[in-house]
């Protein structure tokens, strides 16, 4: 018996959603988004989905009805 099977090749994980192979989504809360800038994983995570798609987002999720404030220490 012969079983067929497709493989593809698949860039590393990057991103949280894959919305075409064009595009990709990294999501952040504002806590997230401010530990990702401190420890550096925000700007390796955006190198890194500018390597595999031509696309990129960075969607920022907040409360409308709370102040949005980043302080720099």
């Amino acid at each position: 018996m012969k079983v067929r099977t497709r493989c593809a090749h698949l860039p590393p994980q990057v991103g949280d959603y894959i919305l075409t192979p064009d595009m990709c989504v990294e999501r952040k809360s504002v806590s997230d988004l401010i530990g990702s800038l401190n420890n550096g994983r925000l700007y390796n995570q955006c190198v890194a989905m500018t390597r595999y798609y031509k696309r990129p987002i960075l969607l920022i999720e907040f409360d409308p009805g709370k102040a949005l404030s980043i302080q720099v220490y």
